[in-house]
């Protein structure tokens, strides 16, 4: 995430809302403590956009991304506590968040990153044409 203290390291954030009595800014500091990637901010729409959420997934934002402290949160886990409540509806960060979650498929193929997409395309170039070489080969195509 953003450094959260000065060059120093002497002033934090934390502190300085303490200092100012600023409790719903500290209380914003603790609980986003471990966002840890610019996905996180998922239950941020002024922060985190659809289109921009859409945009880190293709360049290869991890929805598994994690602080390495215990019970530290995903962009995943966020995004499914939002849809719990109706908070994810079509093309806003958490709808991309869970969408690039799941198996690909042609209709999860946008979420990728490029070199999967190109990925996924020639394994599926291949297990065409090794479908086209056995009788049979559309189960072997829909298995692939």
């Amino acid at each position: 995430g953003s450094r959260r203290s000065d060059s120093r390291g002497r002033h934090s954030a934390e502190l300085v809302a303490v200092r100012h009595s600023l409790l719903p800014v500290l209380h914003w500091l603790e609980a986003t403590r471990q966002w840890t990637t610019p996905l996180h901010h998922v239950p941020l729409p002024a922060a985190l956009t659809g289109e921009r959420a859409a945009r880190l997934l293709q360049d290869g934002a991890d929805v598994h991304a994690c602080a390495p402290a215990e019970g530290a949160p995903t962009p995943l886990a966020l995004a499914r506590r939002l849809a719990e409540h109706g908070q994810a509806t079509v093309g806003s960060a958490p709808w991309h968040v869970l969408r690039a979650a799941r198996a690909w498929s042609v209709e999860t193929h946008d979420t990728f990153p490029a070199w999967a997409r190109r990925r996924a395309l020639f394994l599926l170039w291949v297990g065409r044409a090794v479908s086209r070489t056995r009788e049979g080969g559309g189960a072997l195509l829909d298995a692939w």
